[in-house]
């Protein structure tokens, strides 16, 4: 009569099985599932480019299951948004940090120039996608807005030389313009790699120097303190309308 018990190999399938569900209720579980998939898919980009990020890569480096994903980010796009955002945020704070460090105006408008260059060289990869047309901003508020609040270090700074009397009011646009043109196209180039080989010298000597340039050619010589004058880099309100990163 053969024997009604489950042979060895049954009871281990069946255990297995039962345990697949726990393991995937702890591996969703993961704490905050939204901030671990950005770190995830923020670390495949770093890693591997635009090429390297989908969900399911995201899904598997941040130990959830593939649909976990889905209840914070509708797409690729979505989370690639997220991704960006956060890099505009981080541009923010790096150069928000540079400018409040600086002694005066002029200096502050130079560190944020310099601190935007090296943002870039930091993270060439994310740096790269923030500004490529590979995710359509527009469909993203909040990726729109931290692009803003990046751009709105730089014209604070240039508000302040202007505050500071260094150049006049209808300077502060073409300034900013000017010195976003500049840092971008520098640190644009570098995280290229168009650089290496051709350009002799440290990137940050290069970026002060051609900065330099820009500033001795525009900004007059700092007058004496006058009554009245606005703060440097102390305040916490947008100085200038921004000018949307597209």
């Amino acid at each position: 009569m053969a024997s009604s018990k489950p042979s060895p190999s049954r009871r281990g399938g069946a255990a297995r099985r039962a345990a697949a569900p726990k393991a995937a209720r702890a591996a969703y579980h993961h704490g905050d599932l939204r901030r671990a998939l950005i770190d995830a898919a923020t670390q495949l980009v770093t890693e591997g480019g635009s090429a390297a990020l989908t969900v399911r890569a995201a899904a598997q480096a941040a130990g959830v299951s593939i649909a976990a994903p889905y209840r914070h980010f509708s797409d690729r796009a979505a989370l690639l948004a997220a991704v960006l955002a956060e890099g505009f945020d981080g541009l923010a704070a790096h150069t928000q940090a540079a400018r409040q460090a600086a002694p005066d105006a002029r200096a502050a408008l130079l560190a944020v120039g310099l601190a935007y260059v090296d943002f870039a060289r930091q993270r060439p990869a994310v740096y790269r996608l923030m500004f490529s047309p590979e995710c359509d901003k527009a469909n993203h508020p909040a990726l729109m807005a931290a692009g803003d609040r990046a751009l709105g270090v730089l014209l604070g700074a240039v508000a302040d030389v202007q505050a500071a009397g260094l150049i006049d009011a209808p300077q502060v646009q073409p300034l900013a313009l000017a010195g976003w043109s500049l840092s971008h196209g520098l640190a644009t180039l570098h995280a290229d790699g168009m650089f290496a080989g051709k350009i002799p010298g440290a990137l940050e000597d290069n970026a002060r120097a051609v900065m330099e340039l820009l500033l001795s050619s525009v900004l007059r010589a700092a007058p004496g303190r006058r009554s009245g004058a606005a703060p440097l880099h102390g305040t916490k309100k947008q100085d200038t309308p921004p000018m949307p990163i597209r």
